[in-house]
């Protein structure tokens, strides 16, 4: 089957590819920027499995203690500065015996530690 269309121009065949690939590029772009406006102010629970993983690691460096948390939240900041809040924050030593109950423990992460260098910075607590 032949096409019996004439070819396009060679500036409206360019014109074309150009915004193809303006709306390839751009729509990512605005679907990302879209989520990030969604997100703005709004406190997320965090999963469980993050919840396990930060109990994990700092268990490793309490060196047989224990830490536990209520919950742990997390908001984006208009700033674009994440913060997180944790509830009902428990310390245990290796023992099992508790050591402190802290209600509420707030906390400014730096964005920039998370994104050049891969390290949750605190900024304020």
């Amino acid at each position: 089957m032949t096409d019996d269309r004439p070819a396009l121009p060679p500036k409206r065949r360019l014109r074309a590819v150009l915004w193809t690939v303006a709306l390839g590029l751009l729509l990512p772009l605005a679907v990302v920027v879209g989520l990030l406006v969604a997100l703005l102010d709004r406190e997320i629970a965090a999963t469980d499995w993050i919840v396990n993983r930060i109990e994990a690691r700092a268990a490793t460096m309490l060196q047989g203690g224990k830490i536990g948390f209520g919950q742990v939240m997390l908001t984006l900041g208009r700033d674009l500065h994440p913060r997180v809040r944790l509830t009902q924050t428990t310390l245990h030593d290796a023992t099992g015996r508790n050591i402190a109950r802290i209600p509420v423990v707030e906390g400014l992460i730096s964005p920039r530690g998370l994104l050049f260098q891969g390290d949750v910075l605190l900024q304020d607590v």
